[in-house]
């Protein structure tokens, strides 16, 4: 846990949760790095002629897909539960302060 301990919100707890490597810092999306991640989104986060996703949320036109990520972002939180969450991930740089993208995992 070590700095992790440090970042313990008192509600939501999953949001000290972190994944480092020496490039690339995995951590929960919160609310003021929503607009970043939303921006990121509208540019693309793969390749067009394929789909990594087994929902094809990529492939919805601006501004539609701006407006479904914040929402998948928000109803994400508000679904997380003991039996069964799914977690937004904000994929950031090394030093945490460059937003690559969204990501994610879930359970249940």
């Amino acid at each position: 846990m070590g700095d992790n301990a440090n970042r313990r919100h008192p509600w939501f707890p999953v949001w000290g949760i972190r994944m480092l490597t020496p490039r690339l810092e995995l951590r929960p999306a919160r609310e003021h790095e929503m607009g970043a991640l939303v921006r990121v989104a509208a540019r693309g986060v793969h390749d067009p002629d394929t789909m990594p996703f087994e929902l094809p949320w990529t492939d919805s036109p601006s501004p539609r897909r701006e407006r479904e990520t914040y929402a998948f972002i928000l109803g994400s939180w508000a679904d997380i539960s003991p039996g069964g969450w799914r977690l937004p991930f904000a994929v950031c740089g090394g030093s945490g302060d460059r937003h690559a993208g969204p990501g994610g995992t879930s359970v249940g």
